[in-house]
């Protein structure tokens, strides 16, 4: 019966001096795990912010090019190519976007006269320009008010 004593003493004594080495082995893995996890959050987090700033450049080109469309349209056609060919960014585009060039165009085809307005900016990696269009109303008024006169319809 002694012996049975001494023996699990012997046992739990050897057990616990294995064991010392076990917790400094598992802090190791649990710091290197941690390490790799920040390395591979803080990539993320880099990446994830030029993405994001990426996005707001797109939103300002939009915006942009949608200002000058809505001018462009309100204007008379005779106008429109001269104040397509002196297009020009505002001054918080070219602020915010590097390198940017705006660029515009008057297009007649058989469905009726457009307007394409694109811009460029230096980015990271290959894109295509931001390029909207709009349909511009060519008819005069008074082309329009002679041809309902001559159909006998009111001014």
């Amino acid at each position: 019966m002694n012996t049975n004593l001494i023996e699990r003493t012997v046992t739990e004594c050897l057990r616990r001096t294995n064991r010392r080495g076990v917790g400094q082995l598992e802090i190791i893995v649990a710091a290197v795990l941690m390490g790799v996890l920040t390395g591979m959050l803080s990539t993320l987090s880099y990446q994830l912010q030029r993405v994001h700033k990426d996005a707001r450049n797109y939103q300002l080109a939009v915006y942009e090019i949608t200002n000058h469309l809505r001018r462009l349209q309100s204007l008379p056609s005779e106008k429109l190519p001269a104040e397509i060919n002196s297009l020009k960014l505002s001054e918080v585009a070219k602020a915010r976007l590097e390198q940017a060039e705006l660029k515009g165009a008057l297009i007649s085809d058989p469905l009726g006269t457009r307007i394409d307005v694109q811009i460029n900016w230096n980015r990271i990696g290959p894109a295509e320009p931001v390029k909207l269009s709009a349909w511009v109303n060519t008819e005069t008024s008074s082309s329009q008010s002679g041809s309902a006169t001559e159909n006998g319809a009111m001014p």
